[in-house]
């Protein structure tokens, strides 16, 4: 029971968490799927047009779900402090796009090793903390125009 008398307010709490960790884990297979398609992608043809890829994947694609993804975990209250991890998970996704294209295929052409750069994470990085900062002020916005439609509510 909650302050208020609400008997069922835990019970719709926790389903609510429980749809959102759901709905987390699935824009996250969601992502990782579109991530290995755009590898494939590479692997299969693209790499024979290097400037279209680079400037499709690279500069929209990869940077645009990763602002909207970060959005999601931002707005999102299931992760708690945890959903910032994700800035880093995206940087090493990029960075790994890069590597596992231009840079493996620079390797198999020359037959030597390239360490990947580590300057490539900034991009990414950037893009998600702004979706992840976007996102936390819209649900900081949303939890207290609720709180304050409660209290009035409550008359409190």
């Amino acid at each position: 029971m909650d302050k208020l008398g609400n008997k069922n307010f835990l019970k719709s709490e926790t389903a609510k968490i429980q749809w959102d960790r759901v709905i987390e884990v699935t824009m996250c297979i969601f992502y990782m799927a579109a991530w290995c398609f755009l590898l494939v992608w590479y692997w299969k043809g693209a790499k024979l047009e290097p400037e279209r890829f680079t400037t499709f994947v690279l500069r929209v694609a990869l940077p645009v779900m990763t602002v909207g993804m970060s959005f999601f975990y931002g707005i999102s209250h299931t992760f708690g402090i945890y959903r910032w991890m994700m800035v880093l998970f995206f940087s090493i996704m990029y960075l790994l796009m890069q590597y596992f294209t231009f840079d493996l295929d620079r390797m198999l052409t020359f037959s030597r090793v390239i360490l990947p750069e580590w300057k490539i994470m900034i991009l990414p990085a950037c893009c998600s903390v702004l979706g992840m900062l976007s996102g936390a002020i819209i649900r900081w916005i949303l939890d207290h125009k609720h709180k304050k439609e409660r209290d009035e509510a409550y008359g409190l």
